[in-house]
C-alpha cells in the first residue's frame, strides 16, 4: 500500500481485488500523496515554518516519496498537483483543480510521450477528470441521502462512469461491486492507510519496536483481506466481449446528463435515450448474434497461447501447455460475454496436467489429451478424455496431446504446440513451429518472427468461416488488407 509494489501479493488476492473495483488501493495516486502532502503541511504549519520553506519541504518530500514508489504516472500526477497547488497558495492565486490535471498531463507527455498509451496513465487521469466533470451531476441524484454518502457515492458513480471504456478496452468487464466498495473502502483504506505511514515512521525512530508497530497497524488491514477472501467477486463483474465500441456513445450519454453543455432537459432526454438504446441493442446482438458461421480468435502473450471458437454466441478456448491462469482469464474477459462452454488443453501427459490446475474456477467443462493423468485437485471440474467430441455444433480430434483438428463449416483448423506434428491437412494451420510438408490455405505462428502472420507482430488474429470459406479478417499495420 505504501510503495505499489504488489509482487509479494498473491495472484488470486489480487484479482479479487481487481474484480471488486478496488485495486486502485494498491497504485500509490491521488490518496496515498494527498494524505502525505496534508500531513506534511499540517507538520510544518505546527512548526510554524514559514510559507516558502514550508513549501519547499512538501514539495521536495512528496517527490522524494513518488521515486520511492517508482516514479509511476498516477504518484507523478498527484504529485505535480500538489505542487501546483503549493504554488497557488504561496502567491495567492486560485486553484483549479482542471488547470492542474492539465499542467501536470502536459509535464509528464513531455517526458515521456508514451505514458499516454498505458493504463496507469489513462486510468489515473481519466479517474480525476470524471471527478472533475461528472461528480456534481451524480450527487444531485443522491441529494436525499445524507451529505458525505451521497457525495462518497456521487464520486465513486462518475469514477466508475469515467473509467468505463477503459476498463472495458483493457479487462474486458466491468466490476459492479466497486460502485458500492469504493464508499466503503476509500475512507477506511485512508484510515489505515495514515495509520500504516504512522507506524512506519515509528519504526524508524525506534527500531526495537518496529515488530510491534507493524504488527498493529497491519491488523486491520488482514480484517479487509479475510473479508474479501471469503467472498468469489468474480460474481460480481460483467463480462464486455465486444462491446468496446459503445465507447463515442457511452461518453454522449455523460456529456448529456452532465453540465459541461447546457442542453435544455429534452435535448438531454433524447440524446441519452438514443445512446442507451444503440448501446442496449448492441449488447444483445453481441449476445444473441443472429448472424452464422465460426470465429477463430488466435491470441498470445508471455502468460501463454491460445485460440478460441466462438459459434452462435457460445465459445470454447483451446490452451497450450505455456497458458497461465492470468492468459486464461483475460482470453475469457476479452471475448466472452458469457463463460465458456469447454476448455480444451493441448500439451504432454505432464505439461496439460499443469495446464489443468491454472483453469481454477474459470470453466467447469476441461478436455484433456487421452494419455493425460486426472488431475487430483479439480474437482467439481468436468474432465473429459475423449479423442473426438462435439461442443456447440463444432467437432474437435485429438491426434495427439500436441495436435488438434477442428471441424465447423467445411473447413478444418489444425492447431499444434508441438516441434513435429501429425496433422495431415487442414485449411488453416496455427502453429509453433514451422512445417514445410503442410500447404495450408492460411499459417498462423505464436513465435516465429520472420513470419507474415504470427501473433507477436501482429497482434490478436480473427479468421471467420462460413460455407467452406475462411477470411482473415482486420488491417495489418502497413495498412496491407487481410481479406
Amino acid at each position: 500500500m505504501l510503495t505499489g509494489n504488489t509482487s509479494a501479493i498473491d495472484d488470486g488476492l489480487l484479482q479479487n481485488f481487481r474484480y471488486g473495483g478496488i485495486a486502485h488501493i494498491f497504485a500509490v495516486s491521488g490518496l496515498h500523496i494527498g494524505v502525505i502532502f496534508g500531513a506534511l503541511y499540517a507538520l510544518c504549519k505546527a512548526l510554524k515554518l514559514n510559507k516558502y520553506l514550508s513549501t519547499i519541504v512538501c514539495v521536495l518530500c512528496v517527490f522524494a516519496y513518488t521515486g520511492i514508489c517508482g516514479f509511476t504516472a498516477s504518484s507523478m500526477r498527484s504529485a505535480i498537483m500538489c505542487s501546483v497547488l503549493s504554488a497557488s497558495r504561496l502567491f495567492h492565486g486560485k486553484y483549479d483543480g482542471l488547470n492542474s490535471l492539465s499542467v501536470s498531463a502536459i509535464l509528464l507527455l513531455i517526458i515521456n510521450p508514451l505514458w499516454l498509451f498505458t493504463l496507469g496513465f489513462q486510468l489515473s487521469f481519466g479517474a480525476v477528470v470524471s471527478i472533475y466533470l461528472f461528480s456534481n451531476t451524480f450527487n444531485k441524484l443522491f441529494a436525499f441521502l445524507p451529505k458525505k454518502i451521497g457525495n462518497s457515492l456521487g464520486v465513486s458513480l462518475s469514477v466508475q462512469a469515467g473509467s468505463l471504456p477503459i476498463m472495458l478496452n483493457s479487462f474486458g468487464y466491468l466490476s459492479v461491486a466497486g460502485i458500492f466498495l469504493n464508499i466503503i473502502a476509500i475512507p477506511v483504506l485512508s484510515f489505515i492507510l495514515v495509520l500504516i505511514l504512522l507506524c512506519v515512521v515509528l519504526s524508524m525512530v525506534i527500531p526495537p519496536l518496529a515488530p510491534i508497530f507493524i504488527e498493529f497497524s497491519t491488523a486491520p488491514l488482514q480484517l479487509i483481506i479475510s473479508a474479501l477472501s471469503a467472498f468469489g467477486m468474480e460474481s460480481a463483474i460483467i463480462r464486455s466481449s465486444g462491446l468496446s465500441f459503445i465507447t463515442p456513445f457511452w461518453y454522449v450519454i455523460l456529456i448529456a446528463i452532465s453540465q459541461i453543455i447546457n442542453f435544455k432537459l429534452p435535448t438531454r432526454a433524447i440524446i441519452s435515450c438514443v445512446s442507451t438504446v444503440i448501446i442496449v441493442a448492441t449488447a444483445i446482438l453481441c449476445a444473441f448474434s443472429p448472424i452464422t458461421g465460426t470465429s477463430v480468435h488466435i491470441t498470445a502473450s508471455h502468460n501463454g497461447e491460445g485460440v478460441v471458437i466462438a459459434r452462435g454466441g457460445k465459445s470454447v478456448i483451446i490452451i497450450t501447455e505455456n497458458s497461465t491462469n492470468r492468459f486464461i482469464e483475460s482470453v475469457i474477459n476479452e471475448y466472452c460475454l458469457i463463460a465458456p462452454s469447454a476448455i480444451v488443453v493441448l500439451g504432454e501427459e505432464d505439461s496439460s496436467f499443469y495446464a489443468t490446475f491454472q483453469i481454477d474456477n474459470l470453466c467447469k467443462v476441461v478436455y484433456l489429451p487421452p494419455e493425460s493423468i486426472n488431475p487430483d485437485d479439480l474437482s467439481g471440474k468436468d474432465i473429459n478424455y475423449q479423442v473426438d467430441f462435439n461442443i456447440d455444433g463444432v467437432r474437435y480430434k485429438y491426434l495427439n496431446g500436441r495436435d488438434l483438428l477442428v471441424y465447423t463449416e467445411g473447413i478444418t483448423v489444425g492447431i499444434s504446440c508441438g516441434e513435429d506434428t501429425q496433422i495431415s491437412y487442414c485449411d488453416l494451420l496455427i502453429s509453433n513451429q514451422i512445417n514445410t510438408s503442410l500447404k495450408p490455405e492460411h499459417t498462423v505462428y505464436f513465435s516465429i518472427k520472420d513470419y507474415k502472420y504470427n501473433i507477436y507482430n501482429y497482434g490478436d488474429l480473427h479468421f471467420y468461416a462460413k460455407n467452406d470459406k475462411i477470411n482473415l479478417q482486420g488491417i495489418l499495420p502497413n495498412k496491407e488488407s487481410l481479406y
